[in-house]
């Protein structure tokens, strides 16, 4: 007798099976090798049919070789142990590929969603539009829209449509066609019409797996050069408007023109018998007129006023005419003035009492005359914006001789003849332009030239300043002078300020000299 795996193979005689009679032949017998079990012990615990347990699958010692039924275990846990690892490799692959593609496409759609309603073609250039090999069942030219509907399919805006490498000679197009995906393939035949028909613009650093842009553009692409704004070699840049021009405020102070109004405080509408303006000095200010000649006078009990002579003719009280200039310069911070006052009866220190402490802080003292005088920038900035020259009131050059601040005209300045009768005489410029008082020699100085004149009995005229209150009469003045003296005018003074184009003349001389001098505008 010997074993077999599936079968066990007995010889025994003939006899015995015949009870001892006849010839002894061969004869087989086909014996279960497993004895019969229960159904009970079928139930084997998966561990122990996993793992060979010497009860469930017992083992030949003779051969140490195990039965068939547990090599058969050992096949189905290779085979079932490769599909395991075979999917789990397939679904970890799937989610590393879905989390390189999806972000950037969604990005990539939030940008497109902007860009809806604008037109990104340019009929002018070519568009070049790559697409996937088409399926043998698509058309070529078949789109998503073409497609049967999707609307039961979920959306696949993770995936991308990738392309094909452009070459140096063409640009891709900023809206690529959407074709059908492969047949047989998990992709649908068409994508859903929620998917933009514009690509969105490629980001900076795109993905491997995404095709990039040529480094080449299209020749046809037109370039637009822009030429910058000339800017002037040299001068400086102007931002404000100082005494009506921009010019004026890269000007020193005694290089500009400034319309001036002669006994300013003297005037119809203050009350003056024989006044010498029609209208008050507050309203010159506003006309544009910035220089101005005062008269001072101890009128007795009623203390220094400011008057013409004789108090009885008419007076201002100096505290407000003072309080004016300072209103008017808070109100226009990029103006200039300049007070001139004529003393009598020594009243210059009981003048200066009724100024206020603003207005002393704004006044401007210039203490050498081999010095230049500061632009009216400068004096913008230094918050000095007021220019007090007094005559007959003292030396100022004296210490204690004139309140600070106060200095003397002719010694940083000189005027031309006052002393004339009639427009005749006025307008005669051998007369009237050579110099008066003063020495128009030295340096740093500025320059009154006294346009104004009285009548036959010495009283001012509204008449003549009629006549002579013309641009033509005071231009032919200005050049007559500047041609004579060999100085230009500073302080233009004019009796009857509101008659005539004193401020208009003025402004032009400014704007005149500063296109001699190469004073820029911005």
């Amino acid at each position: 007798m010997f074993h077999d795996d599936d079968q066990e193979i007995t010889w025994t005689s003939h006899q015995e099976l015949l009870g001892g009679v006849g010839e002894s032949v061969p004869s087989f017998r086909l014996e279960d090798p497993a004895p019969a079990v229960d159904e009970s012990d079928k139930k084997i615990d998966i561990e122990d049919s996993l793992f060979g347990d010497d009860d469930v699958c017992p083992v030949n010692r003779e051969s140490q070789q195990p039965p068939l039924h547990r090599r058969r275990n050992r096949r189905c846990l290779v085979f079932f142990g490769s599909v395991l690892f075979l999917a789990a490799a397939t679904g970890g692959i799937f989610a590393v590929w879905q989390l390189g593609v999806r972000l950037p496409f969604q990005r990539g759609s939030a940008r497109t969603s902007s860009l809806e309603g604008q037109d990104l073609e340019e009929s002018s250039q070519p568009s070049t539009t790559f697409r996937p090999s088409p399926p043998p069942s698509a058309s070529p030219s078949m789109k998503a829209s073409d497609s049967p509907s999707n609307s039961h399919l979920p959306s696949l805006s993770f995936l991308p449509t990738l392309s094909p490498r452009p070459t140096s000679s063409s640009l891709p197009s900023l809206s690529p066609t959407i074709t059908p995906g492969p047949s047989g393939s998990s992709m649908p035949s068409s994508l859903p019409s929620i998917i933009p028909s514009t690509y969105p613009t490629a980001p900076t650093s795109a993905p491997s797996y995404l095709p990039t842009a040529p480094t080449e553009l299209p020749s046809e692409i037109p370039t637009t050069s822009v030429s910058p704004t000339p800017i002037p070699s040299s001068g400086p840049t102007i931002t404000r408007i100082c005494n009506g021009l921009a010019s004026n405020c890269n000007m020193r102070a005694n290089q500009i023109m400034y319309a001036t109004v002669h006994n300013a405080m003297s005037s119809l509408e203050d009350g003056f018998l024989a006044y010498n303006n029609l209208k008050s000095m507050e309203e010159s200010m506003e006309a544009g007129f910035r220089g101005f000649l005062l008269d001072s006078c101890d009128c007795g009990d009623d203390g220094v006023l400011m008057c013409h002579s004789l108090c009885v003719a008419g007076t201002r009280a100096p505290r407000t005419v003072f309080d004016a200039v300072v209103s008017f310069l808070n109100r226009n911070p990029y103006e200039i003035i300049v007070l001139e006052i004529q003393v009598t009866d020594n009243s210059l220190w009981g003048l200066w009492e009724s100024t206020s402490t603003e207005f002393q802080d704004l006044v401007y003292m210039h203490t050498n005359t081999n010095t230049q005088w500061p632009t009216l920038a400068e004096m913008i900035d230094m918050g000095r914006r007021l220019i007090v020259f007094q005559h007959n009131g003292g030396n100022c050059d004296e210490e204690g001789g004139c309140p600070v601040g106060v200095s003397n005209l002719f010694r940083f300045g000189f005027e031309t003849n006052w002393d004339t009768q009639g427009s005749d005489e006025l307008m005669d410029f051998d007369f009237s332009c050579p110099i008066k008082t003063g020495k128009p020699s030295r340096p740093n100085t500025f320059m009154l030239n006294n346009h104004f004149t009285n009548n036959r009995i010495g009283l001012p005229s509204r008449g003549i300043a009629e006549e002579v209150n013309t641009a033509e009469a005071l231009q032919s003045k200005l050049d007559a002078c500047t041609r004579i003296v060999g100085r230009r005018t500073n302080l233009l003074a004019v009796d009857f300020w509101s008659i005539g184009d004193t401020v208009q003349v003025v402004n032009n001389n400014n704007a005149k000299l500063a296109e001699e001098d190469n004073i820029f505008e911005n």
